[in-house]
């Protein structure tokens, strides 16, 4: 990451408790099979936005079909 992308990264997780490491476990939370939990996850990925794009993208290059998937999906909609 660039220095103020990582910036800015850091500050939001900051903002929220967060490091990256809970952000890389929450993504890993998409292939849960619990879809109650599966939809908390995906609003609070939404919620952190950039700061979890990091993250969501190493998931969707990943092997764990679901996680990718769900990963993609979060991307397209940060993106937008």
């Amino acid at each position: 990451m660039t220095m103020a992308i990582e910036s800015n990264v850091e500050e939001k997780l900051g903002r929220f408790g967060l490091t990256e490491d809970d952000v890389e476990r929450l993504v890993e939370a998409l292939g849960t099979h619990d879809g109650h939990a599966r939809r908390v996850v995906r609003g609070a990925l939404r919620e952190l936005g950039e700061a979890a794009v990091p993250a969501l993208e190493k998931a969707a290059s990943g092997s764990e079909a679901t996680v990718s998937r769900e990963a993609m999906k979060l991307l397209r909609q940060i993106r937008l």
